[in-house]
């Protein structure tokens, strides 16, 4: 991983301000007014140019969302999201098109995210072709090129996504990803999906590819195990709000927000010391269609205080790129 002083001496390859993202639902019956769904509430955050930022919390924070408004595969509510200092919040899709090739996602279900109608050769060259990267003489070769660096046969190319495994499709996926060359990718939950013993093929897979073509990655799980090992920085989330930002090894060594260690303390085999009581670590997340007011985390927390249900805590330095969204930490 990345030593503090070279991230520093990075570019910034993303940037995000206030970056929100609020879905309308149905009207609800007794009040007549639309529900609001707030994904995303305010999210200003950095990724540096080469680095891998992870992105954890529980299921339903908003990880999936962020990292889909940042290859604007959607559009944001408000807030501004820049790719090389370049304001993409808004554009429309003529403008974002050739823009497209610098930005991928790996996507989590690698049997959902593969047209079964189409051979692997087809998906795989399917946007050199849209991109005119190639000449068409030499697009097979490079499909060829591709399916090898992920560790598959030429003769892949010309199966269907049904002949495969979950590991192999997920392999495919990331070889889509690199056909038009890109600068960023969202890995969402990669592995997820996948049995233990196929996770370290494709994690390491990513890591080679990334040594090879120093793509900028966004590393979007809720395994903290994987975190340690990939990312060189980590922002958690909590209800659609980033509550602790710093290098992961900060993170793992000096925890700072009740939220990340509450996270670290859950998993598996952890044998982090935290304070907070069993039973508050299982209790349910509050719904993000009825957000707490103040700190989203205080109804979880067991130090909170009063501020903390009146005032929405700031992201705040503590130290050599480590920042808390928290009341209780001075």
């Amino acid at each position: 991983m990345l030593e503090i002083h070279e991230l520093e001496m990075q570019e910034t390859l993303i940037r995000t301000v206030n970056l929100k993202k609020y879905y309308k639902l149905g009207r609800r019956y007794f009040s007549g007014h639309s529900a609001v769904l707030k994904a995303l509430n305010g999210v200003t955050l950095n990724i540096q140019a080469g680095e891998t930022l992870g992105l954890v919390g529980e299921s339903g924070c908003g990880k999936s969302t962020f990292g889909r408004l940042l290859v604007r595969l959607e559009r944001p509510t408000s807030g501004e999201i820049y790719f090389k200092g370049e304001d993409i919040s808004f554009y429309k899709e003529a403008i974002l098109r050739p823009l497209r090739k610098n930005m991928q996602i790996v996507f989590q279900d690698p049997y959902s995210s593969l047209n079964p109608k189409m051979t692997v050769g087809d998906i795989v060259s399917e946007s050199m072709r849209v991109h005119n990267l190639y000449p068409k003489s030499e697009i097979d070769e490079r499909t060829i090129e591709l399916l090898c660096l992920v560790g598959l046969t030429p003769e892949d190319r010309k199966k269907y996504p049904e002949a495969f495994s979950g590991g192999q499709r997920q392999r495919i996926g990331i070889a889509r990803a690199l056909s038009v060359k890109p600068e960023f990718v969202v890995a969402d939950e990669p592995v997820s999906a996948l049995d233990v013993s196929i996770q370290a093929q494709i994690v390491n897979l990513l890591l080679e590819i990334q040594e090879k073509f120093n793509i900028t990655y966004l590393f979007i799980t809720h395994d903290l195990r994987l975190v340690e090992y990939i990312c060189d920085q980590v922002a958690v989330m909590y209800l659609g709000r980033i509550v602790e930002f710093a290098n992961t090894e900060d993170v793992y060594k000096n925890p700072l927000h009740p939220y990340t260690r509450m996270l670290l303390s859950s998993q598996p085999g952890s044998d982090f010391d935290t304070k907070l009581p069993t039973e508050k670590i299982y209790m349910d997340v509050p719904s993000p269609l009825n957000l707490p007011s103040g700190c989203v985390f205080y109804p979880r927390c067991s130090q909170k205080r009063d501020a903390c249900v009146k005032e929405v805590p700031i992201l705040r330095d503590f130290g050599l790129n480590h920042q808390v969204a928290c009341h209780l930490i001075n």
